[in-house]
């Protein structure tokens, strides 16, 4: 039953965090909280945090070797990306600490 909760929050609690602080689209530094990130792994532009560890990041994200480290959305397959867009995937990667994680990330 846990897990039933966890997947039901991935794909649904996203939707009310998606902010200048992570997840919005963006154009430049201006349109968010501290960064934009754009290029493949973000389309349309991705404001997020740099990060070296998951304390670094909001509690509904963690942190990716991605782009120097920033906080990305958690996800376990596709469907759990929707909510930042059709072009988001569920990839995986890997954290500082050389684990494997799977993030939202442009496809």
């Amino acid at each position: 039953m846990k897990r039933a909760w966890i997947i039901v929050c991935l794909v649904a609690c996203h939707g009310d965090s998606v902010d200048e602080t992570v997840g919005a689209t963006c154009r430049d530094d201006l349109d968010c909280s501290e960064r934009c990130e754009g290029g493949g792994d973000f389309p349309d532009g991705f404001c997020t945090l740099s990060c070296i560890d998951d304390l670094d990041c909001p509690s509904d994200t963690l942190c990716a070797d991605v782009h120097g480290g920033v906080c990305v959305f958690a996800c376990e397959r596709d469907a759990h990306c929707d909510f930042l867009g059709p072009h988001y995937v569920c990839r995986e990667k890997r954290d500082f600490i050389d684990r494997r994680v799977f993030v939202c990330l442009g496809s």
